[in-house]
């Protein structure tokens, strides 16, 4: 399935999602998820596994260091 397929439902998701969760806490969480990622980046990967799980929609492939890696828990 492609992410653009999905962008209303993503939207609606996330709007209703993000709303109940503290910043401050879903930083925490994002980061002792992902604790060897930039803030940012731990940020947007914890985003897409909200997402994913919620949805039950496939995980993106990331590049990095020139390889293609899956990100899995």
């Amino acid at each position: 399935m492609r992410t653009h397929k999905h962008l209303n439902r993503i939207h609606r998701y996330l709007s209703k999602e993000l709303r109940q969760i503290d910043p401050a806490l879903f930083s925490a969480e994002a980061k002792s998820k992902y604790p060897k990622r930039d803030h940012r980046v731990s940020c947007v990967h914890y985003v897409e596994d909200l997402v994913c799980d919620g949805l039950g929609i496939e995980k993106k492939i990331y590049v990095e260091n020139g390889k293609k890696v899956k990100i899995s828990k």
